[in-house]
């Protein structure tokens, strides 16, 4: 089983694999819905190249961009994407992007991707000051909002 990293960019080289994660991805039909919304709102997401690097940007928006990857030896392939914004207290997820062979019903399902990344961005939504919900659209038009948790100070 391949180990799995989280990164805010990756390389230009991945460029085809990204687009076919965001745009061409099979399961799109199930999130039709929430994309709508998501796209109505903030715009299409767009992949660009900043210093030989990919990253996802919005036109009216600047979000962040958490991108899973596959390693296997010397080998990494991303295998999903989430782009993201702060909206005053909360971590709002426009997009999350699961490549199919990764979705709970895939061959690779056991892996828990989505679930993956939603721990991830939760311990980015813990780490940024003044953010006390993550928001993400799970294929719905209306985002599922989960209460930030932080560990009591001793």
């Amino acid at each position: 089983m391949p180990d799995v990293v989280f990164t805010s960019s990756i390389s230009v080289e991945h460029r085809d694999e990204v687009e076919r994660i965001l745009y061409f991805n099979d399961n799109q039909a199930k999130v039709v819905g929430a994309v709508e919304v998501v796209t109505a709102r903030y715009g299409m997401p767009r992949i660009r190249v900043i210093a030989d690097r990919l990253c996802i940007a919005m036109e009216q928006h600047e979000p962040q961009t958490l991108f899973a990857v596959a390693v296997e030896g010397e080998r990494a392939t991303p295998i999903g994407a989430a782009v993201y914004l702060r909206e005053g207290d909360t971590l709002q997820v426009l997009f999350v992007a699961v490549r199919e062979d990764y979705c709970s019903d895939g061959e690779q399902g056991d892996v828990g991707l989505l679930r993956r990344i939603v721990a991830e961005l939760t311990g980015i939504a813990r780490r940024v000051r003044g953010v006390t919900a993550l928001s993400i659209y799970f294929g719905r038009p209306t985002p599922t909002r989960i209460v930030i948790r932080r560990p009591a100070r001793s």
